[in-house]
């Protein structure tokens, strides 16, 4: 899928002409309430998070097709909506 560096604070993926941020800390998840995790857990079990830094919707957008194909869970987009996938985003 492309090359990853592990560095300090947010790690580097970079693939085709794409460069995304990744925090895989699963520090994310404080940002929902214990209701809404709990939610979460009940539709797909445990849960794993990351965010994702990019400067390009295109590039986040194929990461995301690309990276979820055969998995079901949650894309929070940052605009107040939660996405399901698999999707078509």
């Amino acid at each position: 899928m492309g090359q990853y560096i592990d560095q300090e604070f947010f790690d580097t993926l970079t693939a085709d002409d794409c460069v995304l941020g990744v925090d895989g800390s699963g520090d994310v998840l404080t940002e929902y309430e214990v209701a809404e995790i709990a939610l979460f857990r009940s539709r797909f079990g445990d849960v794993a998070a990351l965010l994702l830094e990019y400067d390009s919707l295109a590039c986040f957008e194929r990461f995301v097709n690309r990276a979820t194909r055969g998995l079901e869970g949650l894309v929070d987009d940052n605009s107040g909506r939660l996405r399901e996938f698999p999707m078509a985003l």
